[in-house]
């Protein structure tokens, strides 16, 4: 992981024409010396936690860092997809046994919001295209990291004939999602 951590910080140096000596400052900060270094045109260094921690701006920073907010708003667009796509041709793992194989489900989130979205459970493909049209509305711009309660987004779908089928389905969402 100093590996990784080292070619980012020369990376990075390269990319915005940081001077040599800073770099290596930086890499040594990082490595074993949590203090600052000066030169002419620079300055590098680290606090140990308990000085960092005292910082009001490091801790809001860190805090920041760990929400959810920044979590989904700040990463690029993403797509969610359990079956191949155009983009995506790889195979996808299993359902579980208390899901229909017919299940599809696809999440395109930007900027935290869905901005495309199919969800279906049918065999019949009539039925999977009212499905995916009636939860793609309801997930229409709504900020993933906001959804709690995904049996309360699918039953206000009305696309779902069964309680267990919208318990089902959003169990297994919330297992990946992370709610």
């Amino acid at each position: 992981m100093d590996q990784v951590i080292s070619n980012i910080m020369e990376e990075f140096a390269q990319l915005y024409g940081i001077h040599p000596d800073a770099i290596l400052r930086a890499q040594r900060a990082h490595a074993i010396d949590p203090e600052v270094h000066m030169a002419e045109n620079w300055a590098v260094g680290g606090l140990a936690d308990i000085h960092a921690l005292g910082e009001p701006e490091i801790v809001q920073g860190i805090q920041e860092l760990h929400s959810l907010e920044w979590k989904y708003c700040q990463s690029p667009q993403f797509t969610f997809s359990t079956h191949p796509t155009d983009e995506d041709p790889r195979l996808r793992p299993p359902f579980p046994q208390y899901l229909p194989s017919s299940t599809r489900v696809f999440l395109r989130v930007k900027s935290g919001a869905i901005i495309s979205s199919q969800i279906s459970t049918s065999a019949n493909p009539e039925q999977a295209d009212v499905q995916s049209e009636r939860t793609g509305q309801i997930l229409a711009n709504r900020k993933l990291h906001e959804i709690s309660d995904w049996s309360g987004v699918l039953a206000g779908s009305g696309a779902f004939d069964s309680q267990d089928e919208i318990q089902n389905v959003s169990s297994w969402l919330a297992s990946k999602l992370g709610r």
